[in-house]
């Protein structure tokens, strides 16, 4: 159903929330969450078209709030 979606919408990019903590808990075995596509083994840009960006990859929750702040969200 997603690649469907994609493919009707033409999307070009995903915007995705990963945080450095969703990427600590993927490599200490804890959960698989952090880029769900490249652990299946599968390029979103050659099935479906689109590149995954995580624009808060390189924080933690505090930052993540800081953000949301200086953007004037709750």
């Amino acid at each position: 159903m997603f690649g469907r979606i994609v493919k009707e919408s033409k999307a070009r990019f995903l915007l995705q929330g990963t945080i450095l903590t969703d990427v600590d808990e993927t490599v200490a075995g804890i959960k698989r969450q952090h880029n769900v596509f490249e652990q299946l083994g599968i390029d979103p840009r050659e099935v479906f078209g689109y590149r995954i960006i995580e624009p808060l990859v390189q924080l933690r929750k505090d930052g993540v709030r800081r953000v949301g702040e200086a953007l004037g969200l709750p």
